[in-house]
């Protein structure tokens, strides 16, 4: 889940993700750029298409998430652009500029709709431990590039 920069909450569907985590040697001290102060990031594509089956291209258009640790959403950060990338395993990656150092994400809405969404309570998970947990999850099929063999995911998003 995400909330986009005008505040609706939507599914997201990611595409690649990478953590930019900087920290002064000697201190050991967490570095985060000044204030108004903009990092041009890399972020690699994993997958070759989009959730509907349409390719990624170099020159498309797409989100850059970080998560918001007080939330729990994804928030978005702003735009990149997909680029052709040698090191990246599909040759592909986004690149965009962020205000600040962070796990960031490459992803769109999701077209997967709301109604597919289910929010309930988890009491108990064995092997787990899991007393109580109050989760939204949404039941999908993933398809991969290698395989073109569709396999059942379960995507859950804690609720706070």
């Amino acid at each position: 889940m995400g909330e986009t920069t005008n505040g609706d909450t939507e599914l997201l569907s990611a595409y690649g993700a990478t953590d930019f985590t900087f920290f002064e040697d000697s201190t050991d001290e967490d570095l985060q750029l000044n204030e108004g102060v903009v990092a041009t990031i890399i972020i690699p594509i994993y997958v070759r298409t989009y959730e509907d089956g349409t390719p990624i291209s170099v020159g498309d258009i797409m989100g850059i998430w970080y998560m918001n640790d007080q939330t729990g959403l994804w928030k978005k950060e702003s735009d990149g652009v997909v680029i052709a990338h040698a090191n990246s395993p599909t040759g592909l990656a986004l690149q965009g500029e962020v205000t600040h150092f962070t796990t960031y994400m490459a992803g769109n809405p999701s077209t997967f709709s709301q109604k597919n969404i289910i929010t309930g309570d988890i009491s108990y998970v064995p092997g787990e431990g899991i007393r109580h947990l109050r989760a939204q999850c949404m039941s999908v099929k993933l398809y991969t590039n290698v395989s073109e063999r569709a396999f059942p995911l379960v995507l859950c998003q804690r609720q706070y």
